[in-house]
């Protein structure tokens, strides 16, 4: 299902970039020898162009030759995807100045029904968060909403947002347990860094091609790149706390572009439905502060409580 939904959003003229994070937000990860993973536009755009799922495989020479495997994407939809893709390459679609223009939540905001990114339009000066699936294909039932109504829930939230005063020794057994879950770190770097050594010996060696090695460097560097921080220490965990300490003030007063930023420092993500934020995903690092601020907060903004991932369909 996964497979057939990125090749369907290609084939209706999303980026690479897009259909990674609708994959992502459905919650589908990778599944290569690197493990499961989020996906990228670069695994993306080795999957569409992947001649595999068209029950062929490589015959040495840079060529395809028909495998005894059963096709897994028919012809008409990778040729569909293929040129879609071919379009976007060389006619990437033209944005009004004001829809270009960046606004708080750009990047951020995601519908909860379909999974895609919300895109900023602007008439006569008001800016209204559109879910893209909405309008590139009519396809989700979620209506438009201002962004100042989001921006206001968002404020509200990140007022009630206090840290309590015993909270060092609090955050620093929730860091620690947050690192206790990606104890396997390390030794995935190493195996990765193995990895990427041996294919260097190999390119070396003339055992692969150029194109082949950069394919799989990048593939490698980018799981490299994804590989979660696991900082505790106390120095970081202060910082981490008088950032959030103010956190409501410096949004108050900040531009649009410097709200966007403070967000993505942040969040993940900011998933909203029916024209109301309806929860977060907070950055790895900064899931302890969030863990914890929903224990101390009142019952009237205790639907603020973030999401554990990206996967709408993991909560009820």
């Amino acid at each position: 299902p996964g497979l057939k939904m990125a090749f369907d959003l290609a084939a209706v003229g999303k980026s690479d970039r897009e259909v990674a994070r609708a994959l992502n937000a459905a919650g589908y990860r990778t599944a290569g020898n690197q493990g499961n993973r989020l996906f990228s536009k670069d695994t993306v755009r080795g999957m569409l162009t992947n001649r595999f799922y068209l029950g062929e495989i490589p015959d040495g020479n840079g060529g395809w030759v028909q495998a005894r495997h059963e096709p897994l994407v028919p012809d008409n939809l990778f040729e569909a995807a293929r040129a879609a893709r071919e379009r976007n390459r060389h006619n990437p679609s033209k944005t009004t100045r004001a829809d270009a223009r960046l606004s708080s939540l750009s990047g951020l905001a995601r519908c909860w029904e379909c999974g895609a990114t919300h895109r900023t339009l602007r008439q006569r000066e008001v800016a209204r968060m559109v879910c893209n699936t909405k309008l590139k294909r009519g396809g989700c039932s979620q209506k438009s909403a201002r962004l100042d109504r989001y921006e206001a829930q968002l404020q509200d939230y990140m007022s009630a947002f206090r840290i309590p005063e015993d909270y060092h020794e609090k955050l620093l057994d929730a860091h620690k347990n947050l690192a206790s879950a990606y104890d396997d770190t390390d030794q995935q770097r190493k195996q990765l860094m193995a990895t990427l050594e041996r294919l260097k010996d190999l390119y070396k060696w003339g055992d692969k091609t150029r194109r082949e090695y950069m394919a799989e460097s990048n593939e490698i560097e980018q799981g490299l790149r994804s590989l979660p921080r696991t900082d505790h220490d106390e120095a970081t965990v202060t910082r981490l706390a008088e950032f959030l300490g103010d956190v409501a003030s410096a949004w108050r007063e900040a531009t649009q572009k410097n709200r966007n930023k403070l967000a993505k420092a942040l969040f993940e993500s900011v998933w909203v439905k029916d024209q109301s934020v309806l929860g977060v995903t907070p950055r790895a690092e900064l899931k302890p502060f969030f863990d914890l601020q929903y224990s101390e907060l009142s019952t009237d903004v205790l639907q603020w409580r973030p999401r554990p991932d990206s996967n709408r369909r993991s909560l009820p």
